[in-house]
């Protein structure tokens, strides 16, 4: 009898501890923000990965990969209405169809940029604007960036080009491994290029960030740095930082023969912190708020995330 109740308790407890992972995970600061449009494509097998804004077309553009590696995809969603209107795939200088992570995206004039697997990837907006809803666009340039390309984002003139770290998993080059004053060490970079007026990007970066682990994505604004953080099914975070370019630097590291001022965004920048659900992707500023979107309702995680986001959501910027 008392092995009986003994056992019965057990088992009551676990499920107690599985309902509340599943199903009382919190949202964190997520409470504060705003829902904007729903990410389609999620039951087809898209996962988003990629987030920004046109001012040129007043459009927003998700980027991301399909499972079952399909064409990857990059979803237009209308800056006024917040109203998705379609999604295109792409075709590469090649001829054959990309299906790359495309974990990051940017634009700059009629121009927009996948960064994946290495390299970024470039295709014309005017295109995008009369493309009907799963088209094929073919990129029209891409450039080897020299770290892991994971995600991106433009600010006065550079398209930066960040990487993603995590032991074990995702490794990086020795050669981006940069001690920091604290003692710590980082294991990314994230190199600046200068854009030209037809969008193309210089030979060699003009600058270089040595940032932390495992980040997702990063934006400047209001003279801040902005940057997400995620990994599996941990929390996530958004971490807000002093604007480390205004200051002078002494430290360079090498991009293949040259060698590019450093700047090192470690903790002694580091302002605020807020916590998010798991599977927080890119972000990006725009009508005076940050929008981020998370993968964590698509598909491919469906039988174990406890909070799944369907939705892009923007959070004030203080």
């Amino acid at each position: 009898m008392f092995w009986i109740f003994f056992s019965s308790t057990i088992g009551a407890a676990i499920l107690i501890i599985v309902l509340i992972y599943y199903f009382a995970a919190g949202i964190g600061e997520l409470r504060f923000a705003k829902k904007e449009w729903e990410v389609l494509g999620l039951k087809d097998g898209f996962v988003p990965q990629g987030l920004t804004y046109s001012k040129e077309i007043n459009k927003f553009l998700m980027s991301g990969y399909m499972i079952g590696s399909r064409s990857s995809r990059v979803y237009v969603i209308d800056g006024e209405t917040r109203q998705v209107e379609k999604f295109v795939i792409f075709e590469n200088l090649n001829g054959s169809i990309f299906k790359g992570h495309a974990g990051g995206i940017a634009s700059s004039g009629m121009h927009a940029f996948i960064s994946s697997e290495g390299k970024v990837l470039r295709f014309s907006l005017k295109k995008l604007q009369v493309a009907t809803g799963g088209e094929k666009i073919k990129f029209d340039y891409e450039k080897k960036t020299e770290n892991g390309a994971d995600f991106c984002f433009v600010h006065n003139g550079l398209l930066w080009v960040g990487e993603f770290y995590k032991i074990g998993k995702f490794e990086t080059d020795v050669n981006h491994h940069i001690l920091t004053d604290s003692g710590k060490n980082q294991k990314a970079v994230m190199f600046g290029f200068r854009l030209s007026e037809n969008s193309a990007l210089s030979t060699v970066p003009e600058k270089a960030i040595s940032i932390p682990d495992m980040v997702q994505g990063m934006t400047f604004c209001k003279g801040k740095i902005f940057a997400s953080f995620s990994y599996g099914m941990s929390k996530s975070k958004i971490c807000e930082y002093d604007n480390l370019l205004v200051k002078k630097t002494s430290k360079f590291i090498g991009f293949n023969d040259r060698r590019i001022p450093l700047w090192v965004l470690d903790e002694k920048f580091l302002r605020k912190t807020k916590i998010l659900p798991p599977m927080c992707e890119e972000l990006v500023f725009a009508f005076d708020r940050i929008f981020v979107v998370f993968e964590s309702a698509s598909k491919k995680y469906k039988y174990f995330m406890r909070t799944r986001l369907k939705n892009v959501y923007s959070l004030k910027v203080d």
